[in-house]
């Protein structure tokens, strides 16, 4: 999808852990799951970020400039899932998504129903207005730009029903493709096609297809000179190879 852009966000980091309960960090739990969502949809999206890959203080203004900057500079569509997980009282629980009160629900509606799939209950689909002004009162939506950014909130790390569920072996992994599916539903998106055509891509293993996929691509102009170099160069046949099949299965994004 040339004309998306999707930038997931992983709340809190570093000296800021964000919600704190049964063991569990928030921010240690968001990392997770937003590298997950990253790996997932690596296969369906050519225009991929992330705010954060480590464990380090990001605060929010910067945070959005970081997904505000891209969202101007991108000639398409920029989505920004913002990873959260929730606590309160001990007795609230459930999926929670909060949209721009400038955007409406639909995006944030697909991606709840995907999450309750999984056995957690619907809690709210919302949007909150600054008391102060016509403006939103989450940050992530006020320094975004143009992004339309949702933030989700999947379950609350203080609710013993709710932490039945992630502690049950796999959870985050479902829950990375319950976000997935939630987006390519909303996107109009075939998870199944896109699946199908991954697991038929032929793997390339010779020197010679690697080389035409990477003309292919832009990425050379001589695949003869490249084969000389490949033939003199200890594994240097093996790293083309690698970038070919990294190319062949749109994984090759990252700046």
């Amino acid at each position: 999808m040339d004309k998306i852009q999707i930038i997931i966000d992983a709340g809190h980091g570093g000296s800021e852990t964000g919600a704190v309960a049964n063991g569990y960090l928030e921010k240690d739990l968001n990392l997770k799951v937003a590298k997950l969502i990253e790996s997932k949809l690596s296969n369906y999206f050519e225009h991929l970020h992330m705010t954060r890959t480590e464990d380090v203080a990001m605060p929010l203004r910067a945070r959005g400039q970081f997904v505000s900057s891209r969202a101007e500079k991108f000639d398409g569509k920029t989505i920004c899932l913002s990873v959260h997980f929730n606590a309160y009282n001990g007795k609230a629980r459930g999926t929670e998504t909060i949209y721009s009160i400038f955007s409406n629900p639909a995006l944030a509606t697909s991606i709840l129903n995907s999450i309750i799939k999984l056995g957690l209950p619907k809690r709210r689909v919302f949007n909150r207005k600054s008391s102060r002004g016509n403006f939103d009162y989450y940050a992530m939506h006020r320094l975004t730009g143009k992004a339309q950014t949702i933030i989700v909130e999947p379950l609350f790390l203080d609710n013993t029903e709710d932490i039945k569920l992630l502690r049950q072996e796999g959870f985050l992994d479902k829950l990375a493709n319950a976000y997935v599916e939630g987006l390519l539903s909303y996107l109009d998106i075939d998870i199944e096609k896109e699946e199908n055509e991954e697991k038929i891509q032929k793997r390339i293993l010779n020197i010679d297809e690697a080389l035409d996929v990477l003309v292919k691509h832009k990425v050379i102009n001589s695949p003869d000179f490249w084969r000389r170099v490949s033939s003199v160069v200890k594994y240097f046949d093996v790293l083309i190879i690698n970038m070919a099949n990294k190319l062949n299965s749109r994984k090759w994004y990252y700046e």
